[in-house]
């Protein structure tokens, strides 16, 4: 999303604008559902340069952010999530939010991919895996913290919105969604604003393609639910 960024000379609206466009309405954040936010607090999950953090905020959200490249402001904590629990993790008693999103992160999308890829790897070692122990593993662990984080964090009937999907989550962590009390929900975003992220991320293939391929499932906006 860089690359939206330099449509304005003005850093703060360029900023401002990447929010309003593109995650607001993919992540389902409309008019109503941040009205019924208003003075209840938030959290985004590697949140860059705290785009949709300050957008939030400007509307009277209780808005905060983690990520190692985040501004240095007091709702923003400078750190990736390296384990559970204050010291390691989110900056924030249990149940402390009403909502939690994450969009392109990297380290949670891909971690769940990659403990796909260790299983895989601990299957094809035969008795060696102990002696190989693949490139995968910290970057799964990191995505099993920040699971566990969020079911540490979100309120009871609170909500984490991710994009893209991660298609096999249950399959990869489904136990630790149980142990959390995490519950899956997945619905399709509006196609025009989706194809409009998709081409100005640069994808190479027409929209008919993009439809009609296995990318389209990651095109949809992922829900856990916190219940009781």
């Amino acid at each position: 999303m860089e690359n939206l960024r330099k449509t304005s000379g003005n850093t703060d609206t360029s900023i401002r604008n990447t929010a309003i466009i593109y995650q607001l309405p993919i992540l389902g954040l409309d008019k109503t559902t941040i009205k019924r936010l208003k003075g209840k607090r938030t959290l985004d999950l590697a949140c860059g340069n705290g785009s949709l953090v300050e957008e939030l905020r400007s509307r009277g959200v209780k808005a905060e952010g983690i990520d190692p490249r985040a501004p240095s402001k007091p709702y923003f904590t400078r750190r990736k999530i390296i384990g559970i629990g204050q010291e390691n993790g989110i900056v924030a008693d249990n149940e402390s939010y009403n909502l939690i999103t994450s969009f392109q992160n990297t380290c949670l999308n891909d971690g769940i991919g990659e403990i796909g890829r260790l299983k895989m790897e601990r299957k094809k070692s035969l008795g060696t895996f102990d002696s190989i122990r693949t490139k995968y593993e910290e970057t799964c662990e990191r995505a099993r913290f920040t699971i566990s984080e969020i079911g540490r964090t979100l309120k009871i009937g609170g909500r984490a919105c991710i994009f893209p999907n991660i298609p096999d989550l249950e399959i990869h962590v489904g136990n630790l969604l149980k142990m959390n009390k995490l519950r899956v929900q997945r619905a399709d975003v509006n196609e025009k604003i989706l194809w409009e992220y998709v081409c100005s991320e640069g994808v190479g293939m027409t929209k008919e393609e993009f439809y009609h391929s296995p990318s389209r499932e990651y095109g949809r906006l992922l829900t856990l639910i916190k219940e009781k």
